[in-house]
């Protein structure tokens, strides 16, 4: 049960008029323990998403990190004129136990 839709954030990402979608999932056990993940969707969208129909996804390695409890497609940080992906992982341990962490995954 990846428990997704906790952090919903929707942009056209790709130039083509139909919104992706990126959602968290921060209860996801893929790497770990409710490590967490997002998952990133193609537009057009209908009916229900499984983590199989998701064009791109992410995870969290802290076991207890909930990576994904926060999701959102940004404009461009990085400089390569797409929209880019931050998830935050409220309790993932990169500088001390649950300190929590963001992370920004540039476009490709």
């Amino acid at each position: 049960n990846l428990e997704g839709g906790w952090a919903l954030s929707g942009v056209d990402m790709d130039g083509d008029g139909l919104s992706e979608l990126l959602t968290g999932a921060p209860f996801d056990d893929a790497n770990a323990t409710d490590g967490g993940a997002a998952y990133l969707y193609a537009g057009p969208l209908s009916g229900t998403l499984t983590d199989a129909d998701a064009q791109a996804s992410f995870s969290g390695a802290w076991p207890g990190g909930y990576f994904g409890e926060s999701a959102l497609i940004v404009p461009d940080m990085t400089g390569e004129g797409c929209p880019d992906v931050v998830v935050g992982a409220g309790y993932a341990g990169n500088n001390g136990t649950a300190s929590g962490s963001l992370y920004l995954f540039p476009c490709e």
